[in-house]
């Protein structure tokens, strides 16, 4: 048992980064933070890391007691029921994690966000019933640049439903990555469009994708010609990679809207799923060039890539 009651205000009053790793401690070694109270408040403290060690409930509160805190990763960290981030001045969180639920209560100034569980079971762990919805977490990331979510902090997010678009726009989005959405679920693909059209000023996007054989998908090509996409256009966007895809309807179509409302697209990468595709993705390049590009400049890059989704 490793006790970090050093941590007390009295004992390291020039403390400013914290590192604790599974190296630092033997595997089977617990980390003991002492009660959270007004004597563990670090003023000092601007980063925060854990890497595969237990920190159960203790997170929120360790992070909510340090008022300069700018940076906090929590790297393959056990599991926590809830994690409640109460950071005013936080401007970079990865967590990488089981848990039950991630609340962003007060993060004003944080730019960049990774957030995705490390566990391949982890949905047996979510706890819908915390689940916020969409407009509550993004509402809480006026500044954002940079964003990063797996799909299972998505189906968290998507648990009673996504809007056609947020009620206000992420206007300082840059940069947008989704890992491993399946477009065969209207929840991942809904959510995917909801982002980028209340993301005005993205210029990079890049989305991972996952297959599975004999996908039915009526109901998700529904929804693609349901949403009015009239009034949607990309005018930032520079760059943008597909990673995995298979060549079903509801991927193509999301090509063929990318490409029609991006004026300024330089740059389309796009890495078949090589498990998925029988003719080395022969069909779905020929398809794929033949869609309108509202830019004249835009280039379309092919290559194959193998699936993996844990």
């Amino acid at each position: 048992m490793h006790d970090l009651s050093f941590l007390e205000e009295d004992h390291c009053p020039f403390l400013k980064k914290i590192i604790v790793r599974i190296g630092d401690i033997t595997p089977d070694d617990k980390i003991c933070i002492p009660v959270i109270n007004e004597t563990l408040l670090l003023f000092r403290l601007v980063s925060l890391e854990f890497d595969q060690v237990s920190i159960g409930r203790y997170v929120g509160s360790l992070v909510s007691s340090c008022p300069l805190l700018e940076k906090v990763t929590l790297a393959g960290s056990t599991h926590f029921e809830c994690i409640e981030i109460d950071a005013s001045n936080l401007k970079y969180l990865n967590i990488s994690a089981r848990f039950g639920s991630v609340h962003l209560k007060n993060t004003p100034l944080l730019k960049e966000l990774f957030i995705e569980s490390d566990c391949s079971d982890h949905l047996q762990y979510l706890n819908e019933k915390e689940a916020p919805e969409m407009a509550q977490v993004f509402g809480c990331l006026p500044v954002i640049d940079t964003l990063q979510l797996g799909y299972r902090f998505v189906a968290f997010l998507t648990v009673d439903g996504v809007p056609e678009r947020l009620p206000f726009t992420l206007d300082h989005l840059k940069n947008l990555e989704l890992f491993e959405l399946y477009f065969g679920e209207i929840a991942e693909l809904a959510f995917a469009l909801c982002l980028i059209k209340s993301s005005p000023n993205f210029e990079y996007f890049e989305i991972q994708l996952f297959s599975k054989e004999n996908d039915a998908t009526p109901p998700v090509l529904e929804l693609l010609e349901m949403q009015d996409h009239s009034d949607v256009a990309f005018n930032q966007l520079r760059e943008v990679v597909m990673q995995f895809v298979s060549g079903t309807r509801p991927e193509l179509e999301f090509i063929k809207l990318i490409l029609a409302k991006s004026p300024l697209l330089e740059t389309r990468r796009i890495e078949s799923n090589s498990t998925m595709v029988a003719d080395n993705g022969v069909g779905i390049l020929g398809e794929v060039t033949q869609f309108r590009r509202m830019s004249p400049e835009a280039q379309i890059f092919y290559k194959e890539e193998e699936q993996k989704r844990v």
